[in-house]
This record gives structure tokens, sequence and C-alpha cells, in this order.
């Protein structure tokens, strides 16, 4: 084999590997130059699911049988696949070859390239297409598997993800948008839990990782925390404890920094926040007038999973009529381009200038602000936004 053809597929197997996606092997091959002969067109054919391709076509002929065909002029064209040949004869297409791409229950495609002038394949040829044909059809497995694993973290995600209560005098909007890697998903969740008829759970939380096994794991903290928030009339600090309980005693794997927040309604007017942290960021606040406080304490609280002991802190404050609440993921504010610092600077510039704004456009504001909106994410981001 010369070198133009070991050029060629050392050239397909590198530009092949760094696909992720079907749509990104079909265009890696549709711009390979496959050395000597060069073709006037290259094209992949898959097959719909269990169904093989009807017609006299080069691609079907090759899905149907397993075996390579090849088209040296227009007379095999017209010969072999006469469904073909109107197509070849208007393109100014001469000659062609079709080679199925190996699966393990029989072809999964089949990899077709065409010349403008009749072309017969010698033996190094024919060994250089079966080869390319190979390195297509393990890309294409790959990208299965992982559109596979992206459908199934997004259905998994969008599950984990509920519907927020309505509530006459609260207005709530929740965003969460994934980092820029293969599952999707991650540990970062919202939630927000109707505890009587004054009274409302918000929550937001981060579990460590960000994989299939962070929002496995976030599942069991986001349903544990549930139950043990509608359980019992108690205070913030203390569900966190008895979450840290459960999760010591069940095993659960990771850590998880979380927010716990009650908002009661004051008979007078206004409502009562009272929350607990466990290592998670510290909530913001707008007034009504525009100023905008970070709630944060000097002390925080551990992560939930460490096995702590110390009692945990609630903190108050007392919310008037047209306030704003954001919780949110470390996402929001930072990631190895932002200095936290930054991010929380933009975020209070961002709260500050909201007049106006109901919480939908809120939230959106702060996404496409967030840390990695634009350049690309290195982390999940959640936010909860709630309007008094």
């Amino acid at each position: 084999m010369d070198v133009d053809r070991i050029g060629l597929l050392l050239t397909a197997s590198t530009a092949l590997a760094r696909t992720n996606t079907l749509a990104e092997v079909v265009t890696a091959v549709r711009h390979l130059v496959v050395g000597v002969p060069d073709p006037a067109f290259v094209d992949i054919t898959l097959v719909d699911g269990r169904r093989r391709p009807a017609g006299e076509h080069p691609a079907a002929a090759v899905i149907r049988s397993g075996q390579p065909l090849l088209l040296a002029d227009l007379d095999q064209v017209a010969r072999h696949t006469p469904d073909a040949f109107d197509r070849f004869t208007a393109m100014g297409w001469k000659s062609a070859a079709a080679i199925p791409l190996p699966g393990p229950d029989g072809p999964v495609g089949a990899l077709v390239f065409v010349w403008a002038e009749p072309t017969v394949l010698v033996d190094a040829d024919r060994a250089v297409l079966a080869a390319l044909a190979g390195y297509v059809a393990l890309a294409l497995q790959r990208a299965r598997v992982l559109d596979d694993r992206r459908n199934a973290a997004a259905t998994l995600q969008k599950a984990l993800l509920t519907r927020l209560p309505e509530d006459a005098g609260i207005r709530l909007a929740a965003r969460y948008v994934p980092a820029h890697h293969e599952d999707q998903v991650g540990g970062d969740w919202y939630d927000a839990v109707r505890l009587g008829p004054d009274r409302l759970a918000l929550i937001i939380g981060d579990v460590t990782g960000h994989d299939l096994d962070a929002a496995a794991t976030m599942s069991e903290y986001r349903s544990m925390l549930r139950v043990l928030a509608i359980d019992r009339d108690e205070p913030p600090s203390e569900v966190l404890r008895r979450l840290e309980t459960a999760a010591l005693r069940l095993g659960t794997p990771r850590f998880t920094s979380v927010l716990l927040a009650h908002l009661d309604r004051e008979p007078a007017g206004g409502h009562t926040l009272s929350w607990a942290n466990a290592g998670h960021p510290a909530p913001m606040l707008r007034l009504p007038d525009g100023a905008v406080e970070h709630l944060a304490d000097r002390r925080q609280d551990p992560l939930i999973g460490y096995g702590t002991r110390a009692p945990r802190l609630d903190h108050l404050r007392h919310l008037p009529p047209g306030s704003l609440l954001l919780m949110h993921t470390d996402g929001l504010v930072e990631d190895r381009a932002v200095p936290i610092d930054e991010g929380l600077a933009r975020v209070r510039d961002q709260l500050a200038g909201c007049a106006g704004l109901d919480v939908q456009e809120v939230a959106d504001l702060l996404i496409a602000g967030s840390a990695g909106a634009t350049a690309g994410r290195e982390d999940d981001a959640a936010l909860l936004v709630v309007q008094t």
C-alpha cells in the first residue's frame, strides 16, 4: 500500500476519532479526500431501525447483500442499480463503489463513493475503502451509544426538575443548564414544595460531580429532602440534620451542598425567610428600592455527607412585598475563567438593574450572563428566583 493510501487511512482514523454524533461522522466522511482516485461525491446511507432500504440503488444493494459493489462505468450502473441511473446521468457521474458498514447483526449502512469518470479500482484501493468502512462503522457505533446516553440523561434530568407550585402572592421561576459534556446532566437541582397554606419550602442543591452517577445521587438527596421537609414542622436546620443522618445510614455515595429555606407569609404583609445552608452559595435579595443584599454568614455549615454532629444554624430575614430572592448553584457565578467575586458582582449588578422585569425574564437574564454561557460552560448551573 502506497504513501497516499496510508495517509488517507491515518487522516480518516484521526478525523473519525473526534466525532461524537451521527451528523459529525457523516460530515467527517464527506470531507475526506480519498487518495487516488479522488471521488466526486461521498455519502453514508444508514439502516433505519430494522427496515432495509428498498430499490435498486448502490447503497440499498450493498446493505441487502452485505457485499461490496463496484460499478466501473454507466453500463454497470444501469445493469446492477437501474434506479440510480437517471441520477448518475443528471449529475454527470460515471462510476461508483458501495461498501457495507459492518455491524454485529449485519450491515448498519453503506459507504458510497462516486466518480465523474469510469473508474476501475485496484486491490489496494479496495483494501483502503474496506478499512475506511470499518473506521466509519466504529465511529457510528460510538456515536449511537453516546446519543443513547444523552437521550437517557436528558430524560432523567427533565423528570427530576418538577413543576413549581403556584401561589397567588409569590411568583417563581427556575432554570437548569448543563455543562458542555457528553451526559448533559449533573448534580444540580432546584425544588419548591408547599408545606401549608402560608409556607413554602425552597431548595437548591449541588451534588459533587457532573455525570449520570451525580444525577442519580442527586435524585436520592432530592427525594429524601422532599419527604423530610414535609414530614415535620421544624426549622430548616433540623431538616438538614435529619438529611445528614439519612444519607449516612443509607450510604449515599457523594457529598452535596444544599440550601433549604422556608418562606412564610406574615399576617401584616410581606414574608419571613428562614434558611439553613450546608456549604452552598448564599442567596441574594433584591429589595423593592433596588438595593441588593448578599445573605452570606461568616460561618458556613459543612456539606451534607461529612457526618458532622455540630448543630446547624438557622437564619431569618424579613422580605417586604416586592422583594426578589435568588437561590443558585456555583455554576452561575464561577468557572476557571471567571473568579467567584467577579461572578457575584455581575449577578448583583444584574439584580440591581432588573426593575420592571418579571421573574421569568430575570431568570433568563441571569442564565444568559452566567459564567461560561458564551465560551462553553464548565459546570452545571441551576437557579430559583422568587418574587413576593
